[in-house]
């Protein structure tokens, strides 16, 4: 969890310092079968007053753990949509940092009968 935790922090400051936002991240995550117990104090609802020695109920709870990766997603319309220049570059770089872009391109085949054509690539190496 902490390994994608750092990932997503490192995506999400490369894609702030360079005035970047795609148009979706792609979080894919994996139970790993173990659980952590998470307490915390939970006072009943009440509304008479209460003294500050006012006994608290500890609740458990059972969090999942979870790994997994993440990509970035960006998607276009038409036969001219293409990524602008500072795209380009934040996606390569991030790309060189071990994060894949994936593009899904639509076209529109027929507007009146609801047909369009669909393309997804995933780049790993460069855009």
């Amino acid at each position: 969890m902490h390994a994608l935790l750092s990932k997503y922090a490192m995506v999400v400051g490369v894609l702030a310092q360079n005035h970047c936002t795609p148009d979706g991240l792609l979080l894919k995550l994996q139970d790993t079968g173990y659980t952590r117990r998470v307490k915390k104090n939970v006072r009943p609802f009440d509304f008479r007053l209460r003294s500050r020695s006012s006994k608290k109920r500890k609740e458990v709870s059972k969090l999942p753990m979870v790994e997994g990766d993440l990509e970035i997603v960006e998607i276009k319309c038409g036969r001219s949509a293409k990524l602008m220049k500072k795209q380009k570059e934040t996606y390569n770089d991030l790309i060189w940092k071990g994060v894949p872009v994936r593009m899904v391109e639509v076209r529109i085949v027929s507007f009146d009968r609801n047909k369009f054509l669909v393309q997804e690539r995933k780049f790993e190496k460069s855009i």
